[in-house]
């Protein structure tokens, strides 16, 4: 064997052995157990998650505040990137910044005055770099007590015919040491809505709002059939004291007819149908039929009286045919 035949054989020897002893090596080195464990990422824990503010008064105007407490129960810092409100009223002081492990810090929220009555609520979301919760919300709630308010939401006065009132008594409650001097009432309806304010009914307690009694009259002074819809404002010498109230009525006339839709199908040229319209009276008058008309053209008409055995829908007072 030549002397560079031997060489050769001892380098590729050695060669294989580097290799094993480098395999050895490297599946020693990743299935080490001492191999560094990767620490938990910060972990966002809020509280409360409904943050109740009590009650806001606008008689007294002191904003409501209240306070999240935010902590950071993983092992590495969490950033909070932001604080958002889902309304003008609740306004948040906070700056991004970042929370250390087991650190907590507290945002302030405040709410200011809606001018509406009763219950009251809002979302406060917070975002921060908890990957498992980037985004959490924060109910606040609240009641606000305006200077003036009522529980009725709508004056429904209902159907009326021509010449008929209805009359609904309207309970206002004024917060305690408001003065609710020289109150009126308006519609804009040209008359047909009228006023009458009763005596003032003091609160059972200095804490418990007075009470006003308004009598509220719907009367329509003109024949215009249908639906009529208004608003009634009311307000007094303090202009803070203010409520509207929208009302509703619908006007019918003296009759009813019954079909208020006619279908003819399938009318020849020269054939000759006869329709009928049953009329009922809305009140104690028995209705007359004076003309029947097709767009304004007159048509010949016959009248007959509809007695108890009339057997249709209701019981009726003419029963009208026309060609």
């Amino acid at each position: 064997m030549h002397k560079l035949d031997m060489h050769k054989k001892v380098g590729l020897l050695a060669a294989m052995m580097a290799l094993g002893f480098l395999g050895a090596r490297g599946a020693e080195w990743w299935s080490s157990p001492r191999a560094p464990a990767a620490a938990s990422p910060g972990r966002l824990e809020v509280s409360p998650k409904v943050l109740d503010l009590g009650t806001l008064d606008e008689a007294d105007p002191k904003p409501l505040e209240g306070r999240i407490r935010v902590k950071n129960a993983g092992d590495k810092p969490l950033f909070v990137h932001g604080v958002n409100s889902s309304c003008g009223c609740t306004v948040v002081d906070f700056k991004p910044q970042s929370i250390g492990a087991n650190e907590s810090l507290e945002i302030l929220a405040r709410v200011e005055p809606k001018n509406e009555a009763g219950i009251q609520g809002s979302v406060v979301t917070l975002l921060t770099s908890d990957r498992s919760n980037p985004s959490f919300d924060v109910k606040v709630r609240w009641f606000e007590r305006p200077l003036l308010s009522t529980d009725q939401k709508l004056l429904d006065f209902g159907i009326l015919r021509p010449g008929q009132s209805r009359a609904i008594v309207l309970r206002l409650a004024v917060s305690p040491n408001v003065l609710f001097s020289k109150p009126s009432a308006t519609s804009g309806d040209g008359g047909a809505i009228t006023f009458n304010w009763g005596e003032r009914v003091p609160g059972e307690s200095d804490a418990d709002p007075d009470n006003y009694d308004l009598e509220i009259t719907c009367k329509p002074l003109v024949d215009d059939f249908g639906e009529h819809t208004r608003e009634v404002f009311i307000t007094s010498e303090d202009t803070r004291l203010n409520l509207r109230i929208p009302a509703r009525w619908v006007l019918s006339p003296p009759v009813e007819a019954i079909p208020r839709a006619i279908f003819l199908p399938n009318i020849r040229a020269g054939s000759r149908v006869v329709n009928s319209i049953i009329l009922s009276a809305l009140d104690k008058e028995r209705p007359s039929v004076v003309s029947v008309a097709l767009d304004g053209v007159p048509m010949p008409f016959e009248v007959h009286d509809v007695d108890d055995s009339y057997s249709g829908p209701r019981k009726s007072d003419h029963l009208v045919s026309y060609p």
